[in-house]
């Protein structure tokens, strides 16, 4: 079966959803009391339409009118119903429905991330998430283990997993799960990726971008000196920027919320040469005061094949390692380069905006070089420890 997919309208935050017998469920979302809420208003074949669906959101936005979701909590708890419960596959278009309510725009992996998602869960796509038990989930776990796969493709598939069932449970969709979902420790991911510069290799990538147009440098050089995710850089707005107390806004991180950082004075004076090529961009990235933008000025992330071509461009003649991933391997040198100099790993944890310290570690690749200079300080720290005895 085919996931179901919403389709926008021409009223802002009305969504369409076709069902397989030919008939149209409306859907509102909209923010209520700091929250975003996901109203299901009704069906073509009940008598709704599009006016009559604006109405209803602006009614029930000025609380005018019950929700649906109250509604139906109402009535599961007058009847003690539990139908009203969406199924997976309804879960899962209602979270990426709200996302780009969100974001203005789809997520680019919406589609692969479906397809991921609906290979593995297919035998439970008309469930709800109460009816999934603990042992369906180590079921999936198994057999992706048993066929081959990798525990990384288990982790993100079960982490995923989670962030529906979060997303139901803050919409009132679906009640909170009687037991932990199996997300795999860090420490069972075996094939953890780290990527780090050597010194002549960074002076190197310098040096090739000293040889880019400015509006490309700026973006890696960006990335080089704040750590900041490729898809954060690319939706960076002048108006997330604040000069005065050097404070970088990232919205919707990937943490699951906005998060704030803070801009160094290298990472300042590369925005301040940005901010000078602002007049170069297109149309689109002027509505959008985008920060970030590609040499023809248009904004990044409408075509991966763009970045991806420069990527290898600039990979191949700094003569960079092939595996290294450019905008997320500048991440793991951004962090790595930290934790060698000795920033503190609390203080590491919020520069990636990580929400905990197994995952900043992963990220960090420290050489044996770095190993072998810290053993050698050894009889130093020996010798100030006597000195503070004596």
């Amino acid at each position: 079966m085919m996931s179901r997919k919403f389709n926008k309208t021409k009223f802002p935050g009305i969504y369409l959803l076709n069902t397989t017998n030919g008939d149209i469920v409306y859907y509102a979302f909209y923010r209520q009391e700091g929250k975003q809420v996901c109203d299901k208003l009704g069906k073509r074949s009940e008598g709704w339409n599009l006016l009559k669906a604006r109405d209803a959101r602006i009614q029930r936005i000025a609380g005018c009118q019950e929700t649906t979701v109250s509604r139906k909590r109402r009535q599961a708890l007058e009847n003690d119903e539990e139908n009203s419960i969406p199924p997976l596959s309804e879960l899962m278009g209602l979270y990426f429905a709200q996302r780009t309510a969100e974001r203005g725009e789809p997520l680019k992996t919406e589609i692969e991330s479906r397809q991921r998602f609906q290979k593995h869960f297919s035998n439970h796509w008309s469930k709800t998430p109460s009816e999934i038990a603990e042992l369906d989930l180590l079921h999936i776990r198994h057999s992706i283990l048993k066929s081959g796969g990798k525990m990384a493709t288990v982790s993100w598939l079960l982490g995923f997993y989670r962030t529906l069932i979060r997303f139901a449970v803050q919409a009132k969709l679906s009640p909170a799960l009687e037991y932990q979902i199996p997300v795999p420790k860090a420490s069972e991911l075996k094939n953890r990726v780290t990527e780090r510069l050597t010194k002549e290799e960074l002076k190197r990538f310098l040096e090739v971008l000293d040889q880019q147009p400015p509006q490309l440098r700026n973006l890696y050089l960006f990335s080089l000196h704040t750590g900041v995710r490729r898809g954060e850089i690319f939706k960076l707005c002048w108006q997330d920027i604040d000069f005065e107390h050097r404070v970088v806004l990232l919205k919707d991180a990937k943490s699951g919320g906005d998060e704030r950082i803070p801009l160094s004075k290298s990472a300042a004076e590369i925005l301040m040469n940005q901010y000078s090529l602002r007049d170069q961009r297109s149309h689109e990235a002027r509505e959008r005061d985008l920060v970030f933008f590609t040499k023809t000025g248009k904004p990044w992330g409408k075509s991966r094949s763009v970045i991806w071509r420069l990527h290898r461009e600039i990979r191949s003649k700094a003569n960079l390692p092939e595996g290294f991933r450019m905008l997320h391997g500048l991440r793991h040198h951004f962090l790595t380069m930290h934790a060698v100099a000795g920033t503190p790993a609390p203080i590491l944890m919020r520069l990636a905006t990580h929400k905990d310290l197994a995952t900043t570690q992963r990220y960090i690749d420290i050489a044996d070089a770095d190993l072998l200079a810290a053993a050698d300080k050894t009889e130093s720290l020996i010798e100030q420890q006597l000195k503070i005895v004596r």
